[in-house]
């Protein structure tokens, strides 16, 4: 593996800011939107906005929600390569203190 585990960790943590960013854009986008709609705003135009902004928003939030739980599976990986990483440290040292014994 080439990566790093902090270059992982500062990945990750890159990756939970842009999705927490991208969830408040979210929620102002659908403020404003919430508001056009319920003006005046009738028709069929605006009923057909209204179904397919309901549906651009529930995707859009399946996005930074899946950024957020894709940055907390990188978190996890990052912290086992580091374990593992360890545990073969901790291998190796003890295969040293054993040949040093023979």
């Amino acid at each position: 593996m080439r990566s790093s585990p902090e270059q992982m960790h500062t990945t990750a943590d890159r990756m939970a800011a842009r999705a927490e960013e991208f969830w408040t854009d979210i929620d102002a986008l659908s403020k404003q939107a919430a508001t056009l709609m319920a003006s005046d705003w009738i028709g069929e135009a605006a009923e057909t906005h209204a179904a397919l902004w309901t549906e651009w928003v529930d995707s859009a939030r399946k996005v930074a929600v899946a950024l957020s739980e894709d940055a907390v599976l990188i978190h996890q990986a990052a912290n086992a390569l580091t374990k593992a990483d360890q545990a073969n440290a901790d291998d190796l040292t003890y295969i040293r203190f054993n040949l040093d014994d023979a």
